[in-house]
């Protein structure tokens, strides 16, 4: 987290500042934003219950197992795209 000074005062933590003519809606979806993209809800929500080491293990292998055959349907399809994309100039008519 980082320490941002303002009016002589610490604030710490996330801070979204009015820009002019700018909506409420919008500064709270720049909220939002900021929120998720420094993890902190994951970090607290990782936070809210004890999980044993070995359980923690076998759900990084599982997700790192999901992730692994993600990027292979991937490069699959990516393949199969090209053999298309090639077949029909190579045919003869």
């Amino acid at each position: 987290m980082s320490l941002n000074t303002f009016n002589d005062s610490i604030i710490d933590g996330i801070c979204v500042y009015k820009k002019k003519d700018e909506l409420f809606e919008a500064m709270i979806k720049r909220f939002k934003r900021k929120v998720n993209k420094s993890g902190i809800l994951k970090e607290y929500k990782d936070k809210m219950e004890y999980v044993k080491p070995s359980i923690a293990k076998k759900k990084k292998i599982l997700e790192s197992k999901r992730r692994i055959e993600i990027e292979k349907n991937k490069i699959e399809k990516q393949t199969l795209k090209n053999k298309k994309r090639h077949r029909g100039m190579y045919s003869e008519k």
